[in-house]
């Protein structure tokens, strides 16, 4: 299928099959021009995916095969769906390019849950709880329940949850098969764990994925809707998928069988958090009429290095056939070292800095350590400082799980679901405003004699008759501000709503006056929110603190 529109060169105008015939190879060509239908694109590492998939979706647009809104595109990371919007901007123009829903699993399902809460018994402004948020709630209850635990007791019951979710295991089928001491100690948090989430109306992840799924199986109207909204599905990194994002892209693309999924049953990495690689295996069972496009040309590493890999992958048992070749150079030789043990291997990778550097006249900086989990970097660090050799380790917390991110954040979160506990109860005295564990305690227990969220055991205070006069004016303040900008949420921007409440809590102003190293850093962090946040308003002058 030929695309016929124009786009604008600086040479004067060419046809959008001119620049697809110059930019792709041929194989890459005939997946952007294979429109209609189901379509495996089978793309080895460094076969440019990135690059089809983002040229298809183009040629959709400048064609005028579907109209923006039509097209879901569903990808893994943020990253890789502005990348992908930036490259469309430049084929066919920001304004087409925009109205593209195209993101992640989780943010284009939550939006879908946005507009459809009410019909799973939320409301549209429900909380997202992060891992930190759902382990915190998963401790409660298990406090609550009188139930023994170990250290990581917690953090084992919410990966087994986790997977429940995204198979698609309610907590009735898991209780019935639920067979290890701990698998019976998560069936029993399981029911209690989705009702607390329901009744702060709030939602984890997971959920994000599996209510979608809900949603769909039971108010079929609501699938039709989104089935004609959507004519053409495209999914990046297929072979990453659960069976809770399958099911779902099952059922949007059941009515017009356009659906396009990019991967690589290689470069499945992701069994150990629930991605079945069978989703891709069996691509071609689920849809029998579906056109395979194998990008196998590697743009990216050498000869050597691709026979290296290709040796390897031949060795899987179950496997979608392809063959990866380069035009590169043959590249050095692929070595393998084998150490006795971990200290030997820093002493090796140390040498073979120190031996690199000398013989190419590197400096220290032109060289990189990659390791798989951060407990491999110990012995590495040791070897280089034995060596002294200096080196910066990279990574960290991110960004929005450092403590002061989510402090502001959870007053945010409240202003936008008061009914949000967990968010409540982490800001109550944060900063420190004379509510200790005790009152804290007694709330609490106020509110679950009585059936209340805590915001609204906040506005019967007088009746909790344990906490002395002092704490009790302190909670009355706290809860008049609260009710303030929940007032005040509609009426004033989402960065103005925010620099008043940090300004009145005082984050900035104590962090100032601490005036130590960390204090200033997580000033600065603080900073760097308040200009996300001035920058999202920028860009969208209507946006709602609901929508940040």
């Amino acid at each position: 299928m030929i695309v016929r529109e124009h786009v604008q060169e600086s040479k004067g105008m060419v046809s959008f099959d001119d620049v697809v015939r110059t930019q792709l190879n041929p194989a890459q060509q005939e997946a952007v021009r294979s429109f209609e239908g189901p379509v495996l694109i089978l793309a080895g590492a460094g076969s440019g995916k990135t690059r089809t998939l983002t040229y298809r979706l183009a040629a959709l647009l400048a064609m005028q095969a579907a109209r923006p809104d039509q097209i879901i595109a569903l990808t893994f990371t943020n990253k890789a769906a502005r990348e992908m919007r930036e490259r469309i901007e430049q084929l066919v123009g920001k304004a087409a390019a925009t109205r593209l829903w195209m993101g992640t699993f989780h943010s284009l399902f939550a939006r879908i849950l946005r507009i459809e809460a009410e019909r799973l018994g939320y409301t549209k402004t429900f909380s997202i709880f992060d891992q930190e948020d759902s382990l915190r709630l998963i401790r409660e209850l298990l406090v609550e329940q009188r139930m023994q635990m170990q250290q990581n007791t917690p953090q084992q019951i919410q990966s087994i949850i986790s997977m429940q979710k995204n198979s698609l295991t309610l907590p009735d089928t898991f209780a019935a098969r639920a067979a290890t001491q701990l698998e019976r100690l998560a069936a029993q948090i399981y029911p209690v764990y989705r009702q607390r989430l329901k009744k702060q109306n709030a939602m984890d992840f997971d959920d994000l994925l599996m209510n979608v799924v809900l949603l769909f199986q039971n108010q079929p109207d609501v699938l039709e809707k989104y089935q004609n909204k959507f004519r053409f599905v495209f999914v990046d990194e297929y072979q990453d998928t659960n069976h809770a994002q399958y099911a779902a892209l099952k059922m949007l693309a059941a009515a017009h069988h356009n659906i396009c999924v990019v991967g690589d049953d290689a470069q499945s990495i992701y069994a150990w958090r629930g991605a079945d690689v069978r989703n891709i295996l069996e691509f071609e069972k689920d849809y029998p009429d579906c056109r395979v496009v194998r990008l196998e040309q590697n743009y990216r590493s050498t000869k050597n290095i691709l026979q290296c890999a290709q040796a390897l992958i031949r060795q899987n048992h179950n496997q979608l056939e392809k063959e990866l070749w380069t035009e590169n150079d043959a590249g050095d030789k692929v070595a393998i070292i084998r150490c006795t043990d971990e200290v030997e291997e820093g002493y090796v990778i140390a040498q073979a800095i120190k031996e690199e550097i000398r013989k190419k006249k590197l400096s220290f900086k032109d060289c990189a350590v990659l390791y798989r989990t951060n407990a491999q970097s110990r012995s590495v660090e040791d070897a280089l400082r034995n060596a002294h050799i200096p080196y910066t380790l990279v990574g960290g917390v991110a960004f929005y799980q450092r403590r002061e991110i989510k402090d502001v954040l959870a007053y945010l979160r409240v202003v936008v679901n008061p009914y949000d506990d967990e968010s409540l109860l982490r800001i109550v005295n944060v900063p420190g405003r004379g509510i200790g564990e005790t009152t804290i305690g007694h709330i609490r227990t106020f509110a679950a004699t009585e059936g209340l969220s805590v915001y609204d055991a906040l506005l019967r205070i007088p009746e909790v008759t344990e906490i002395v006069p002092r704490s009790a004016e302190s909670v009355r303040a706290f809860r008049a501000m609260l009710q303030r900008y929940v007032g005040l949420k509609d009426a004033i921007s989402a960065n103005e709503l925010t620099r008043m409440i940090i300004d009145e809590v005082g984050f900035l102003r104590l962090l100032k006056e601490e005036a130590t190293a960390e204090a200033m850093e997580r000033r600065e962090n603080i900073m760097e929110l308040l200009s996300a946040i001035a920058q999202f308003c920028e860009d969208s002058p209507n946006a709602t603190i609901e929508d940040f």
